[in-house]
């Protein structure tokens, strides 16, 4: 099974809290030291539409857990995104279309209260945009 698959697979099985308009806390564990929150916008059509999308929500989301936890955190962004490949079939001329989920995932990054999230969120964004980029062009 693919690692997205599993990833998936896993999230469905898991509870899940909203904790606002596109916004779910789907697990915890270790006394909520550890959390896995999911942040949706299906209506974007590229990356860079979606990051723009959920800037706010997810710049908003990490203060909350920062003045939560009261000390350094580790997180990273890890994007999924449904693509549409087509190729070519040199034996049969013909074009073959088929869609694809594919993740992307950036480092763990130490986030603190005197971290500026604004340049953290561009930094994540530009790993994962670029990262899907590669993806397009291969």
């Amino acid at each position: 099974m693919a690692a997205h698959q599993r990833t998936v697979t896993h999230k469905q099985n898991c509870d899940t809290i909203v904790l606002g308009d596109n916004i779910e806390l789907i697990q915890t564990a270790f006394k909520n030291r550890i959390k896995h929150e999911d942040v949706t916008n299906l209506n974007s059509a590229s990356v860079e539409s979606f990051f723009q999308s959920i800037k706010e929500k997810v710049l908003l989301l990490i203060e909350s857990v920062l003045k939560e936890q009261k000390s350094c955190i580790k997180i990273y962004f890890e994007l999924f995104g449904w693509y549409i490949i087509s190729t070519k079939k040199e034996e049969e001329g013909k074009d073959e279309v088929r869609q694809e989920i594919k993740s992307f995932n950036s480092e763990y990054q130490t986030v603190s209260i005197s971290t500026d999230l604004e340049q953290l969120y561009t930094n994540f964004c530009d790993i994962l945009k670029t990262k899907s980029e590669e993806f397009q062009v291969s």
